[in-house]
């Protein structure tokens, strides 16, 4: 049985979002995996211009989340200039973006989580899937926060020379695949 893959990509953007899909798109171009979404935005960035990129890659299910790992997340780890509740009313009009932009008859699923765990969780019940989590670097920082909650920001305990490894604190039968890594292990 194949594994779950998590795709990482700080992308926030215009143009680092196209790479990011280009890359997403390579490497899944031969899956039958379901394709996932998790996405937030900060900043006053407009999310139209993402989702009409985003939504090329015709996922099957689309998560917002704000920036926060778990529910039990450290003071340290909190975002004081735009508190979660803020972000979680941000997420909501994603949501409700996302849905309007899908007019072609596309019936994806999309959902709403207050944690990167919680949409994880549900993630774990939709047999295997190729994740993409995009849109914020801050965002990666809470799914590598639960990804691999031992990291203490040395990025050799994710990822191996090669951009990739098993890890044993991700849900079983996944991968976590970082874009950066990869491009410069091909440097290399």
């Amino acid at each position: 049985m194949k594994l779950s893959m998590f795709f990482l990509d700080g992308a926030h953007t215009i143009e680092s979002m196209e790479i990011c899909l280009k890359w997403f798109k390579e490497k899944t171009s031969n899956s039958n995996r379901n394709r996932v979404l998790i996405f937030n935005l900060t900043g006053e960035r407009n999310p139209e211009v993402f989702f009409k990129q985003l939504s090329k890659a015709k996922f099957d299910i689309v998560i917002f989340v704000p920036n926060v790992g778990s529910d039990k997340d450290s003071a340290d780890t909190v975002d004081h200039i735009l508190p979660t509740d803020q972000q979680l009313r941000r997420c909501e009009a994603y949501s409700k973006k996302w849905s309007q932009m899908q007019s072609n008859g596309k019936t994806e699923t999309i959902k709403l989580f207050p944690s990167f765990s919680r949409a994880v969780n549900f993630i774990q019940n939709q047999g295997m899937c190729d994740i993409l989590v995009t849109g914020s670097i801050h965002l990666i920082g809470a799914a590598l926060s639960v990804l691999n909650p031992t990291l203490n920001g040395k990025s050799t305990k994710i990822f191996s020379f090669k951009g990739f490894q098993n890890l044993d604190t991700i849900p079983k039968k996944s991968k976590v695949l970082h874009r950066e890594q990869i491009t410069a292990d091909k440097r290399d």
